[in-house]
């Protein structure tokens, strides 16, 4: 999370401090900011956060097959002026968690984030959100064997905390059956899934994103060629390492961006992130994952 004073993250230790502070602003009580991570008693029906957000399974094809990988997703559709929060959430609020049930034979992928929006409100917040709609791609890799007959149902708790001028929290329980069968066509959500490709980290070193990668003593400077607008969000990790300015620097209406590390950032294996570029009207997105400076080389993307 950001500081925001400097705009640093702040050390997880002070990241429930935050958190309390969102929600008693709200007057629902500390602990409903892990309702993702605990029971809060409530009544998933009752949470204020499902009345602004309604989250649903789909599937791409329209059976799972029965040996092989089928992309299933977590769709949110999110009331305006409202929005949910990227796997880094910045410097408030707290990414979806989801809990599949697990089924034998059955194999549940890590999400897939597509790329969020840089909201910077008063006093200098920095948050990575989603207005609108959410859509997390899920793989699930199935090695069902040759007797299994009838539909597979799949179930998933779904915690959130949505926020607009306050933050609420929101849970739903979700349940889909779909037919096993090797022979697919597309659903009536593939749409939803081909767009949501479209905002997903590609290799910096692609001829799409041509991102030149290199540091300058402890700054990280980023260069795509023919960019109008440079975004970088960067993932979590465990050593809270993240730019010092964030929040002056994290954008760029250039081809060129600077970050600036402390030199902490030494306690890295890597810096990873994403780079959104803005270029000839168009969007792409672009994995960062670079060794940081006293391991990096000397120039040359990286991937």
């Amino acid at each position: 999370m950001f500081h925001p004073v400097n705009g640093r993250f702040v050390p997880a230790s002070q990241r429930t401090f935050v958190l309390h502070a969102l929600v008693a602003l709200v007057g629902l009580g500390a602990g409903a900011a892990h309702a993702h991570a605990q029971d809060t008693g409530t009544p998933a029906a009752k949470l204020p956060g499902n009345k602004v957000v309604k989250a649903r399974l789909a599937l791409e094809r329209t059976a799972i097959a029965p040996q092989g990988t089928t992309d299933l997703a977590i769709v949110f559709d999110i009331s305006p002026d409202w929005h949910l929060y990227w796997r880094n959430p910045g410097d408030a609020g707290l990414p979806p968690k989801i809990a599949f049930t697990p089924i034998p034979g059955v194999t549940f992928g890590d999400p897939q984030w597509p790329a969020p929006q840089r909201d910077v409100a008063a006093g200098g917040l920095v948050s990575f959100v989603y207005p609108h709609q959410l859509v997390l791609i899920v793989p699930i890799a199935t090695d069902l064997p040759a007797t299994h007959t009838g539909p597979l149902e799949i179930s998933a708790r779904v915690d959130w905390l949505v926020c607009s001028k306050r933050c609420i929290p929101g849970r739903a329980n979700l349940s889909a059956s779909w037919p096993v069968s090797a022979d697919a066509e597309l659903s009536d959500d593939a749409g939803l899934f081909a767009e949501t490709r479209k905002h997903l980290p590609q290799a910096a070193s692609t001829d799409t994103c041509s991102c030149r990668i290199n540091w300058e003593d402890h700054d990280l400077l980023l260069h795509v060629d023919g960019a109008t607008r440079l975004t970088f969000f960067p993932y979590e990790n465990d050593a809270n390492v993240y730019p010092d300015n964030i929040l002056s620097g994290g954008q760029s209406d250039s081809a060129a961006l600077r970050l600036q590390y402390g030199a902490d950032v030494a306690k890295l294996a890597q810096v990873t992130g994403i780079l959104v570029v803005t270029r000839g009207g168009s969007t792409t997105v672009c994995a960062i994952n670079t060794p940081p400076p006293s391991a990096a080389d000397s120039g040359g993307p990286a991937e």
